[in-house]
């Protein structure tokens, strides 16, 4: 073997080992639903706050977790991952000077790849709140 060939092996190596080591570890995470998106939630009522406890593995992302909810992405105006701003459909967000997860978001798409790790807390808004985030 070449010395990228066996750098590139013992990287797959390691890399089955820790799947193998965090296979049945289980990280919690909270979700903030909003708007519309509470019928998500265990109580949908607009005087309750609703929030979603969701176990989670390692490697889960944005995309998973919506789909773990039944969520899909064009029902997301605006999502907040630990308080920064991650998505927004708003194009106001540059101005309005938000904290931001990522700088290479595309405006109205989720960016579903972003990785959640234990502890967590993610805000999605639905499409009919898309202007009282502003």
């Amino acid at each position: 073997m070449r010395p990228t060939e066996t750098l590139m092996h013992e990287h797959q190596i390691i890399l089955m080992v820790l799947d193998a080591c965090l296979e049945g570890v289980v990280f919690m995470i909270e979700i903030h639903l909003y708007g519309k998106l509470r019928r998500f939630g265990p109580d949908p009522r607009g005087d309750r706050e609703t929030v979603v406890r969701l176990d989670v593995r390692p490697q889960e992302t944005v995309g998973s977790v919506l789909e773990q909810l039944g969520i899909t992405p064009d029902e997301i105006a605006h999502v907040f991952l630990n308080g920064a701003l991650l998505t927004t459909c708003n194009s106001m967000a540059p101005w309005l000077r938000y904290r931001q997860v990522r700088e290479d978001f595309s405006p109205c798409i989720p960016a579903l790849d972003t990785p959640v790790q234990d502890g967590d807390r993610l805000g999605l808004f639905g499409r009919d709140m898309a202007m009282l985030v502003v």
